[in-house]
């Protein structure tokens, strides 16, 4: 067998990283209910599992592992803050010993005539720093064609591997309406029982709107999923005299899912089912009049009722918006059934 002199050099392209948290957090207003605390303040996370990904990885019979980088790491690998998502990939030289372990690393179309990449610079969208062996790969915007990411040795251009890079389909906006009532994300969302018994409050299908982005190279579909959950400390539930409702619908653990179910906060949905627990006895809202009712609800000393998740969950990316729902007050729109007069007769 005719061995050449040329040193036959195996590169394995090991340890790709893709950073698939990128945080984006929004603000919060602060609750204009004069009971709501700092420490209750809710938050919007949009958690961005997504945009670049790593697709197929193409090489003869090398072994491509992942790991994860954090991007709090981005500075220490010189990529942009406002890079969305970043790998790093590290090719390891094989023998250890041969002479010449130089990398060239390169970017490119896959399809560079496709009608979305024509006329475009890959470098506007993604771009690669390396240093030997290692290379840092970053995504500067959304893009619609696959990217790949080739690595070559210098001293056998016949030795190479590649990666492709995707873009997944992104969530740009949310929105969600308990009936006609919009929630605030990021805030709180203010609401009003209805303490007639006859009357039909605010609320009714809980829906959520999602705006995506329409560049990319991998299509979303997003699961819609809305929960409301109690705080678990029980001393910043709902409270009315300094006494808090047990037994209340918006704790109830049975419905994993409210969206595209109904939900009115009033008495006949809500109220009748509150309890309050005592010693001296217990009080169930259905057995008070709706004056009694009223006199609890204008003594409203913890208004925190639930805080209300909007959870998209898709293939690459997961995103959950949240408010906190306060109760601000009550409405009574209880209608004139009957009119009287004292006498039916005067005599002057």
């Amino acid at each position: 067998m005719k061995i050449t002199k040329k040193r036959i050099v195996t590169m394995v392209v090991a340890m790709l990283s893709l950073v698939a948290l990128c945080f984006s957090m929004v603000a919060c207003s602060t609750p204009t209910t004069e009971q709501s605390n700092e420490a209750n303040k809710p938050t919007q996370e949009t958690i961005l599992a997504g945009g670049m990904q790593v697709g197929e990885t193409q090489s003869q019979g090398i072994k491509l592992m992942s790991a994860k980088l954090l991007s709090e790491d981005f500075a220490t690998y010189g990529i942009s803050p406002l890079a969305e998502t970043a790998i790093t990939i590290n090719a390891t030289i094989e023998p250890i010993d041969a002479a010449n372990h130089g990398i060239d690393w390169t970017l490119a179309w896959s399809n560079p005539s496709s009608t979305w990449a024509t006329g475009k610079t890959v470098t506007d969208y993604v771009n690669i720093s390396s240093s030997g062996k290692s290379a840092t790969v970053s995504c500067i915007q959304p893009f619609g064609q696959q990217i790949i990411v080739k690595a070559t040795s210098q001293d056998n251009p016949d030795v190479s591997a590649v990666c492709t890079l995707e873009y997944a389909q992104k969530v740009t906006a949310a929105s969600l309406n308990i009936g006609n009532i919009a929630v605030n994300f990021g805030g709180s969302t203010e609401v009003k029982y209805e303490v007639c018994p006859t009357v039909t409050g605010s609320g009714g299908v809980i829906n959520a709107n999602v705006t995506t982005n329409d560049v990319y190279t991998i299509a979303e579909a997003f699961t819609k999923t809305v929960k409301f959950t109690l705080d678990p400390d029980t001393e910043k539930w709902f409270n009315v005299k300094d006494l808090f409702p047990s037994n209340m619908e918006l704790a109830d653990s049975s419905v994993t899912n409210w969206h595209g179910k109904e939900y009115f906060f009033d008495y006949a949905h809500d109220m009748v089912n509150w309890a309050i627990f005592q010693r001296s006895g217990d009080i169930l809202f259905k057995n008070l009049t709706t004056a009694q009712i009223i006199d609890y609800m204008s003594n409203i000393t913890c208004p925190n009722l639930a805080t209300i998740t909007l959870t998209l969950t898709g293939a690459h990316n997961t995103y959950t918006y949240s408010s906190q729902l306060i109760c601000t007050g009550y409405t009574n729109n209880t209608p004139v059934n009957a009119l009287n007069l004292d006498t039916s007769n005067y005599v002057f």
